[in-house]
């Protein structure tokens, strides 16, 4: 082989591979994203079961102001406290700044997904009164069911 076509060949897998990469990152970004919403849609809507449908067997919440919760068990009697009696005093929105979100596989296993997001207090009249904007990191689970948090940070509130 000349040196030319060794050229070509060598460009040309560059070129394709980074092809299907960039495409295999962006279906990657949308089911991410798409697993977010739904799952800080339910937090939002107080929609226990759903909540808890995306969280594994070990899951693990490290908060810098809360601290540890070690198991799904532990997260979900925590979320009914928050969605029973401190919900009606005080209700909360989460949003995510979508240009902030940084989505990478990890191999044979999921995704990590960091970024930065807000969080409101609604209003009895329905308006909203920003009052936190904090960091996370979430590592997410690919199962045949769909994609589950098995681990989150939150922190810089």
């Amino acid at each position: 082989m000349t040196r030319l076509t060794i050229l070509f060949i060598i460009i040309g897998n560059q070129l394709f591979g980074q092809t299907t990469t960039a495409s295999d990152e962006k279906i990657l970004f949308g089911q991410i994203i798409n697993a977010d919403s739904a799952f800080f849609q339910s937090l939002n809507n107080c929609d226990l079961k759903t909540y808890e449908s995306f969280l594994t067997d070990d899951f693990e919440f490290y908060h810098d102001k809360g601290g540890l919760t070690k198991s799904r068990e532990s997260e979900m009697k925590s979320m009914t406290s928050f969605c029973g009696e401190q919900r009606q005093r005080q209700k909360l929105r989460r949003e995510l700044i979508r240009e902030s979100v940084e989505i990478n596989p990890i191999k044979n296993f999921g995704a990590v997904e960091t970024g930065r997001h807000r969080f409101f207090l609604v209003i009895d009249d329905k308006t909203e009164k920003l009052i936190e904007e904090a960091k996370f990191t979430n590592i997410w689970l690919n199962q045949t069911t769909g994609w589950k948090l098995s681990r989150v940070i939150s922190y810089d509130h």
